[in-house]
């Protein structure tokens, strides 16, 4: 049985008994299948190495973001120490300058005060005028 729906070079290489052409035929769908099955498995194995592949990047970057989160945890520690450290120095400044200022009018006070005795004692070492015989007694 001939069909005009193929070229005339592919009927002349048949066989001319259609049980040979069915057998034929089955051959070229058994070779058929054979290569796609070939062609689904070679891009089923290239697929799973490529999720391997893709599952080993996601692998790297889970870790990655978690050495990430880590390190940003560790800095959120050290700002929140620092900050606090900073806000103990401020105090202690607050304090130092405070205690500053006393001892400056402390010091004022007391350069007063020797001023005032420096001054005393100077007016207490001139001699009275109490006559010749008792200034050499002072």
């Amino acid at each position: 049985m001939q069909s005009t729906e193929l070229p005339q070079d592919v009927v002349s290489m048949l066989p001319a008994d259609p049980q040979a052409q069915l057998e034929l035929a089955n051959k070229i769908v058994s070779f058929a299948f054979a290569s796609k099955i070939s062609e689904l498995e070679h891009e089923s194995r290239d697929l799973r190495e490529s999720l391997i592949q893709k599952q080993g990047t996601i692998k790297t970057l889970e870790r990655r973001v978690g050495n990430l989160e880590s390190e940003v945890n560790e800095l959120h520690a050290k700002n929140r120490h620092a900050a606090e450290e900073a806000h103990k120095l401020q105090i202690e400044k607050a304090a130092l300058i405070d205690t500053v200022k006393r001892l400056n009018r402390d010091v004022a006070k007391l350069e007063a005060f020797k001023k005032n005795l420096l001054q005393h004692l100077h007016d207490d070492e001139e001699p009275v005028k109490l006559g010749p015989s008792l200034a050499p007694f002072f």
